[in-house]
């Protein structure tokens, strides 16, 4: 962890496992670093710094970027990018109903 005045960054690893799985069944793992800044108590940034090739690294982060490119401020242009790709996701979810994992 790494803290200033005006923010606060962690390493942060997250364990999860689908509810239904028995306890031998593997889970999914994740590390990825947050930033939040501590007036507003938000998340301002988000990384992968292990390498992993996720829709945040592959598709997010990318399309989000090309906004702020494109003048729009990093709140909007973050929100425009994970509305593009959760309609993205959303028309896969309903042409392809078999493919999407069902909770």
């Amino acid at each position: 962890m790494n803290e200033t005045e005006s923010e606060i960054t962690a390493d942060v690893y997250v364990f999860t496992r689908h509810p239904t799985y028995s306890f031998d069944d593997d889970g999914s793992d994740r590390g990825f670093q947050i930033t939040v800044d501590k007036q507003r108590m938000v998340i301002i940034s988000y990384s992968e710094p292990f390498g992993y090739s996720t829709i945040y690294t592959a598709r997010l982060l990318p399309l989000a970027s090309s906004y702020r490119r494109e003048g729009l401020p990093w709140q909007e242009a973050n929100k425009k990018a994970y509305e593009e790709l959760y309609a993205e996701t959303v028309a896969f979810a309903t042409a392809y109903p078999r493919q999407t994992p069902r909770g």
